[in-house]
């Protein structure tokens, strides 16, 4: 803040009636201003509470794809075995078959601090020629970093962001590591 006067360094008694009103103008202007930078700061504040309390985990399906290898060694297992394949046995055949893809963190994860979801991703630091690259969470669109340790692989990264979650009261800790 400027160097402007305040209350206690005014020599009230010393001053003239004039002095005395444009001393009080200026201390209500000065008020003012303090009184809408507390505003702000409590509705950023209402607006990280409200992210907060709404935070949770996009709920997701589990995705799976055929694996051509596994479909061919199973129905081979059933030839083999003298069985055949018909109506009573191809969905199971089938099941066998399909591997579960792995989650999309990206998806599930809402920014903490814009509460988007989709926003979040894996930023690199360091020099890529030296393979020493560090990665933390980073929102693409309010550019939240997430302030836990540097990890070298993506899934600890992933790690670190959602103990933090837990720690900063987004999660409970009852919620598992998707």
């Amino acid at each position: 803040m400027e160097n402007k006067k305040n209350t206690a360094s005014l020599n009230l008694n010393g001053m003239s009636e004039k002095e005395l009103k444009k001393a009080a103008r200026e201390l209500k202007k000065e008020a003012e201003e303090i009184q809408e930078k507390l505003d702000q700061i409590e509705k950023e504040r209402a607006e990280k509470r409200r992210i907060k309390a709404e935070y949770a985990l996009v709920h997701y399906e589990p995705e799976y794809e055929l694996n051509y290898y596994r479909l061919w060694n199973s129905i081979k297992e059933v030839v083999d075995q003298g069985g055949v394949i018909d109506k009573a046995n191809i969905d199971e055949i089938y099941k066998k078959a399909l591997d579960r893809l792995p989650v999309k963190k990206e998806e599930i994860y809402p920014c903490p601090k814009c509460g988007k979801i989709g926003s979040l991703y894996v930023g690199e630091f360091g020099d890529p020629y030296m393979c020493d690259n560090k990665k933390k969470i980073i929102c693409q669109h309010c550019g939240f970093t997430c302030p836990g340790q540097y990890e070298s692989e993506n899934y600890a990264a992933w790690e670190v962001f959602h103990n933090w979650l837990i720690k900063r009261g987004y999660l409970d800790a009852s919620v598992p590591e998707p």
